[in-house]
């Protein structure tokens, strides 16, 4: 182990050179407000591929993933690295789709907007920035978990400077600041889990006898169930993760976008899996878990054993790992509460001024040090619900209108919305580029000159027809999602037999020990909310025929 003296100064190097590197990466820079939280169309694939990579970990991975394994075996753990993946994977469809149907885009939300309209587009934000809280809480308890449980420091400090220094760096520099550290971060964090799990895998004695007697290669119904239950928790939660989507409008076209996600895709599938199996390493090796905290910290019981400098690289690790997440939390927060929930019409420095209050009481639920596990499982709960308001709204069956497309010529269009596009300038430029004159199109019309003559592009339009007799509209979302949300504790209701127990399933206080209740409670949510919206647009279309008629 290492001094609290060392643990200090290691911790604060590392934020001091994420700071200098932050704000020296776009000093003199100007940008305009959409380029502030979007950088859109500036990244080709090789950047995107370790920046989707950076924004899907955090110091989570050091907790959930091994814990996970230690409790469920490798089933457990191939269940949640694979539910890891299957986010980007969807991400490769619904990342082109999103992009043409909301091409001016910030976040998906404002795809809601554009399909169901302004109070179900303000219902779903707010339950944005409820999910990344909870995401942002996990982060900075990860954190003081770590510094109090495994280098005996006093949690408080480090996390308040740890989101001091991200708050600085990306309140100067948006989302282009946030992408260039990433590229830093996420390298580095590649380097030092190679270099940490190498090591650590290298000198723990396993006994052979723990292997056939912990019965971790051995499936449980609880593993099983895993399978469908992390899958649709982590993929309807990461449709929200606003720092996806930012990437996704970020990427300058569809194809690398797609190669982005696929080499973010391949390094999570490598780095999780060897992390995940560390829990397993250390239950071989005797070296846990005789109670819930040592299971809760197990990657960190292989690490107390180990010379200094391996500690002094692990700790290097949980820091540049907070730091990549919660930049990416708070650049994601500020677009949600910018665009969804004042509905674009406050500037960016009122919504920095946002997401510093709503830190503070964030920094406070941290220290309180809950079940990180648990309180992923809860912000993922509430979003497979809003995942369903999503996917029907893909569904052209369930709009109010039949529509027709057609095809026409957009010369003049192009040339009128790039004359016509507004920009708050707020003073920073991406990779070196003045871009405070540019219009919003110039990149897009620059790539049409190369593919083709401008003058035979053509743009397709969507003409509104005959209205249907049955359609899904934005009241109908929120009728959902409010059964979806009774769902759970109807549910609870009926296999706990005890209504009280069924409220209390709302926030799952078991997350998944109990067989049978997580599976149900993640096929209540989304269930009851289809139910919910089916049900709503069919008594509207019953009333509507019988007012008609009389």
């Amino acid at each position: 182990m290492i001094s609290n003296t060392v643990s200090n100064i290691v911790i604060y190097i590392t934020l001091a050179v994420f700071l200098i590197l932050g704000i020296a990466l776009v000093k003199g820079r100007h940008m305009s407000k959409d380029q502030f939280l979007t950088a859109r169309s500036s990244q080709t694939w090789k950047a995107l591929g370790i920046n989707f990579y950076v924004a899907g970990v955090g110091s989570w991975i050091l907790f959930t993933l091994p814990t996970t394994a230690a409790y469920y075996g490798i089933y457990g753990l191939i269940a949640y690295v694979v539910a890891c993946v299957v986010p980007l994977i969807v991400l490769m469809f619904m990342g082109p789709l999103i992009r043409k149907k909301c091409p001016n885009g910030v976040t998906i939300t404002e795809f809601i907007k554009h399909r169901y309209g302004r109070l179900c587009h303000a219902c779903v934000g707010i339950m944005v920035v409820f999910y990344m809280s909870i995401f942002y809480i996990s982060e900075l308890t990860a954190l003081g978990s770590t510094m109090t449980a495994t280098y005996g420091l006093n949690s408080t400090i480090p996390i308040c400077m740890t989101v001091l220094v991200t708050t600085l760096y990306t309140a100067y520099g948006g989302l282009p600041t946030s992408m260039l550290t990433d590229r830093v971060q996420g390298w580095a964090i590649i380097l030092l889990i190679a270099i940490a799990t190498v090591t650590i895998f290298s000198v723990v004695k396993i006994d052979s006898n723990s292997i056939e007697n912990s019965g971790l290669l051995q499936p449980s119904r609880i593993a099983i169930e895993s399978f469908y239950v992390l899958t649709a928790a982590i993929t309807g939660a990461n449709l929200f993760h606003q720092g996806y989507w930012q990437r996704v409008y970020s990427s300058k076209t569809n194809k690398d976008l797609v190669v982005g996600l696929i080499i973010a895709s391949v390094l999570i599938l490598i780095t999780f899996s060897v992390l995940g199996f560390s829990g397993i390493i250390a239950i071989w090796g005797n070296l846990c878990c005789s109670n819930e905290v040592e299971y809760n910290n197990v990657f960190f019981s292989l690490t107390k054993t180990q010379q200094g400098w391996i500690n002094i690289l692990v700790l290097i690790l949980v820091v540049s790992l907070v730091c990549s997440s919660t930049d990416t939390i708070q650049i994601g927060l500020s677009a949600t509460i910018v665009n969804d929930i004042f509905n674009n019409k406050i500037s960016i420095k009122y919504a920095r001024l946002c997401v510093v209050i709503l830190t503070i009481p964030i920094i406070i639920l941290a220290t309180k040090n809950a079940n990180i596990m648990r309180l992923f499982l809860i912000a993922d709960l509430y979003s497979t619900i809003v995942a369903v308001v999503v996917v029907v709204a893909f569904i052209d069956r369930l709009r109010k209108y039949e529509t027709t497309r057609v095809l026409k010529n957009s010369t003049q269009e192009l040339l009128a919305d790039s004359e016509n596009a507004s920009k708050e300038n707020i003073g920073v430029v991406v990779d070196g580029m003045d871009i405070s004159n540019m219009k919003v199109n110039d990149h897009n019309k620059e790539t049409l000159q190369k593919e083709s003559d401008i003058k035979n592009i053509k743009k397709e339009y969507e003409i509104k027809g005959e209205p249907r007799d049955f359609y899904i509209d934005g009241y109908d979302c929120i009728v959902g999602m409010i059964l979806g949300i009774l769902s759970i504790a109807i549910f609870g209701w009926i296999f706990h037999k005890s209504l009280k127990k069924g409220i209390a399933l709302l926030l799952l206080p078991d997350g998944m020990s109990v067989e049978g209740e997580s599976l149900g409670a993640f096929l209540a949510a989304p269930l009851g909310t289809l139910f919910g919206m089916f049900i709503s647009a069919g008594i509207r279309m019953i009333i509507r025929k019988i007012t008609n008629r009389s």
